[in-house]
């Protein structure tokens, strides 16, 4: 049951992934149009609703031995910060000592296609990324995944930061939602 449910959560990250790049192709063809009234428009990318797969407790023990925290992470709402809109709520998922965590953003201020990334989150100098989303029209989708190669215990934050669509971060800056671990 939690391959099929982890395989259509892969699924749905990857329509994501493909709406985003449609955007990326489409913008960079009309950047080639010679014409002096070109007009570029945002191609609308619709995410469908993440079915609920939550763990049940018995599924999370391996995870609660590893750090308590983490299946404390079901159901989470994260602050907003950063002057962000909107919501942002995960879904765990547990396998084993690894924590799948499929989120949902909505109302979401930024409505181009832009990146978000998650990040375990101590200070800016002391941060590991964990998770992408995808976003375009106030909503996004992804996932955060949190293996047992990190040390979760020496993080005492969850943080998510936008970044335009196709740039890279590697330490985070503009944090837009953070909830403590």
């Amino acid at each position: 049951m939690k391959a099929v449910l982890l395989a259509l959560l892969a699924t749905v990250v990857g329509a994501g992934m493909v709406g985003g790049g449609v955007y990326g192709v489409i913008k960079d063809v009309s950047g080639d149009d010679d014409s002096s009234s070109s007009s570029a428009t945002t191609p609308s990318v619709s995410f469908p609703q993440i079915p609920s797969t939550s763990s049940s407790f018995d599924e999370c023990e391996a995870l609660r031995e590893r750090d308590a925290r983490l299946p404390e992470l079901e159901d989470r709402r994260f602050r907003r910060s950063g002057g962000e809109t909107g919501t942002f709520q995960v879904q765990l998922i547990c396998s084993g000592d690894t924590a799948v965590l499929s989120v949902r953003a909505e109302g979401l201020k930024e409505q181009d296609t832009t990146t978000y990334y998650a990040w375990l989150f101590r200070s800016r100098r002391q941060a590991k990324q964990v998770g992408t989303l995808i976003g375009s029209n106030g909503t996004a989708v992804g996932s955060i995944t949190i293996g047992p190669d990190k040390n979760t215990r020496r993080y005492g934050e969850l943080v998510i930061t936008q970044v335009p669509f196709g740039e890279d971060e590697r330490r985070p800056r503009k944090i837009v939602f953070r909830t403590p671990l």
